[in-house]
């Protein structure tokens, strides 16, 4: 077993969530590709939904329920009025 077969059976393991703060780039497009179709992560991309999907489209990548799309101005609101609250 090579070094990235290694990793992504320890990620498997123990599935956390990847947060793709550039979701409207080609490469996260791709990566998540890989990381969707082993299962070793959950994602959330962040960014503009219709710029997402339509790089998305460029690649023929159709994003399934599990895999989460966010406005990015949103999630600084939402983490602005989180730390907000538990201050």
């Amino acid at each position: 077993m090579n070094i990235s077969e290694n990793i992504r059976a320890k990620a498997k393991e123990n599935i956390k969530k990847i947060v793709l703060p550039e979701g409207e780039e080609s490469r996260m497009i791709e990566a998540a590709k890989i990381i969707y179709r082993e299962k070793f992560a959950k994602l959330l991309f962040l960014g503009k939904e219709d710029k997402i999907r339509e790089v998305a489209k460029k690649y023929n990548v159709n994003f399934p329920e599990e895999i989460k799309l966010s406005n990015q101005k949103i999630l600084v609101i939402w983490k602005a009025m989180l730390k907000y609250i538990t201050a």
